[in-house]
């Protein structure tokens, strides 16, 4: 009886653990698939907002230059995470220099998280600046200022990258399906990767939901008191109003950042502490999958909380599709002047009086 007691445990164990297994690969199979509409969705939507951004109402402002720097390296991560499962699946042919193939790839995937967390720590620290010390904003977040710091860590990123393709040697394992989930001859590979995950990638994180945070009690206070003050001028209100919708979005661009981006970097602590075991692997796949969604979403959070984008996208799309327009909003102007008795009459020298009636040929402005 004890043996039998016995072999049914261990059946049920593995039972269990095939039915876990089974989990993982359907965890791993959809994240991987996923990640194709989260790359595509982030790739038309950051093209559109380096776009939206060069428009002359846009382009002047200091933080376009920032949210321009960040569209440039989510558009790069999105193009990683497409190359991910491209390699997933088979796609890509399987006779690369898999060396300089894969310091190329890592290279860009490095770049372009560095310096979209770096790119969104700069947009919470100077709507902090805004918000906290107004005064002194006029001078500190200019263009000028914004394209040297975009420019300083776009060099740093790329510079501190490069030892990628000094220091480390890529190598493809014949067990693995991952052209470059690469192992590292070397131990000084590995450690290259950590430094840069602990110095580059992790502390944007702490900073963002730090500058957040102080921005958020500033903000309501200084809203709070703004209530409690008369304010007779409609400029004054309507600059309040656009400031105030630019904080509450570029905060909730923050705010999405360091939910969908710390899970991942979790997952990376702990695969490098305990091995790539199918939970783990599974389960950073999933957390991937979320910082690509970070990377995809910031255009809808952009045209949904800032009237400024929102307007400058609706201008462009008018000027992609004038005709529906025109067709949409013009008046049947022709028919009017055909229904209208009245003809303008001839004046004493045997011109045409200019005083035509107008009234038909009026278009009401859309409010």
């Amino acid at each position: 009886m004890a043996l039998n007691f016995s072999g049914s445990v261990f059946s049920n164990q593995t039972n269990t653990s095939e039915e876990a297994e089974e989990l993982y690969a359907q965890l791993l199979a959809f994240a991987r698939v996923a990640m194709v509409p989260t790359s595509f969705i982030g790739l038309v939507g950051n093209i559109l907002n380096l776009i939206i951004l060069n428009r002359a109402a846009v382009k002047d402002l200091s933080v376009s230059v920032y949210l321009t720097g960040l569209a440039i390296g989510d558009l790069l991560y999105c193009l990683d995470i497409f190359r991910w499962y491209l390699e997933w699946s088979g796609i890509l042919p399987q006779h690369y220099n898999y060396d300089m193939y894969c310091k190329t790839m890592n290279f860009i995937g490095y770049f372009s998280t560095g310096l979209s967390h770096w790119m969104i720590f700069c947009v919470s620290l100077e709507r902090m600046i805004m918000v906290t010390f107004p005064f002194k904003a006029k001078s500190l977040c200019t263009v000028p200022k914004a394209r040297a710091v975009v420019c300083f860590f776009a060099l740093t990123m790329a510079s501190c990258v490069s030892i990628n393709f000094v220091f480390v040697t890529q190598i493809h394992g014949v067990d693995d399906t991952w052209i470059c989930w690469t192992r590292n001859e070397d131990t000084l590979g590995n450690l290259l990767f950590n430094i840069f995950r602990l110095i580059f990638e992790l502390p944007p994180v702490v900073f963002v939901l730090v500058l957040n945070f102080v921005t958020i009690v500033f903000f309501f206070r200084s809203r709070a008191k703004s209530t409690l003050a008369s304010s007779s001028m409609k400029v004054s209100h309507r600059t309040t109003d656009y400031e105030r919708k630019l904080t509450v979005t570029l905060t909730a661009t923050g705010l999405v950042f360091v939910i969908l981006e710390l899970p991942y970097l979790i997952m990376l602590l702990l695969t490098h502490l305990y091995g790539n075991g199918p939970k783990l692997i599974a389960v950073s796949n999933i957390c991937k999958l979320l910082s690509g969604i970070d990377h995809a979403c910031n255009f809808f959070i952009y045209i949904l909380g800032a009237p400024l984008m929102r307007r400058e996208f609706t201008a462009m799309m008018r000027k992609i599709c004038p005709k529906r327009q025109d067709e949409a909003t013009s008046p049947p102007v022709a028919k009017l002047s055909q229904a209208s008795p009245s003809r303008p009459s001839p004046s004493s020298d045997g011109q045409e009086n200019d005083s035509t009636d107008m009234t038909l040929y009026s278009i009401t402005p859309i409010p």
